[in-house]
């Protein structure tokens, strides 16, 4: 093909295809930026909702482990405070218990204070049953011994009578036969200071 245009036309046409070629390449480059700003800010507001999504649920993790820690304590409080309550009502039990318990050595203690002068204990028996009439435990003191005269065994036998931890004294009629020794023989019911 034989170009017959002249060559400024020809520099003309050369010029309006730079010219068309560089638009083109503008548009190009233009509608580029615009795709790649667009996708930047799609890009920047995902990545912001997601931003806001992990904050709202470190929150709500923060708000449950909070609420979980408040139970925790305040199970382990009451948990705490079931086992003081275990606690103090043992020891209620246990205090009562030993109220109503009468030692065998206060017992003697008690015995041996209002023994008079000469007498003398050879046998301390000392044993607790069950009494079903007070539901409770009593103790039961068998004493065998010896007293000089019959004014001595008598006076012993009103002390005891005298004391309020000891009921139901029993003296055989056998004390009181001998003329001179007489031999101690008795059954005493002990109770706890103090009850009636």
């Amino acid at each position: 093909m034989i170009n017959l245009l002249p060559p400024s036309y020809k520099r003309e046409l050369e010029s309006e295809l730079y010219w068309k070629i560089i638009l083109n390449l503008e548009i190009f480059l233009f509608a580029f930026l615009i795709a790649l700003t667009l996708i930047l800010l799609a890009v920047k507001i995902s990545c912001s909702g997601l931003d806001v999504a992990q904050q709202i649920l470190t929150e709500s993790e923060k708000k449950v482990i909070g609420l979980e820690q408040k139970r925790i304590e305040f199970l382990g409080i009451q948990d705490l405070e079931g086992e003081v309550k275990k606690i103090n009502t043992n020891l209620s039990k246990l205090n009562s218990f030993y109220q109503q318990e009468v030692s065998p050595a206060s017992i003697l203690e008690s015995i041996s204070e209002i023994l008079p002068l000469g007498s003398y204990l050879t046998k301390f028996s000392y044993r607790r049953d069950y009494d079903s009439s007070a539901g409770r435990y009593i103790s039961k003191i068998d004493i065998l011994g010896a007293c000089p005269d019959r004014e001595s065994l008598f006076q012993f036998k009103k002390n005891l009578e005298a004391r309020e931890n000891f009921k139901d004294i029993y003296f055989p009629s056998s004390n009181w036969l001998n003329p001179n020794n007489f031999t101690i023989s008795l059954n005493i019911v002990a109770r706890p200071s103090g009850s009636r």
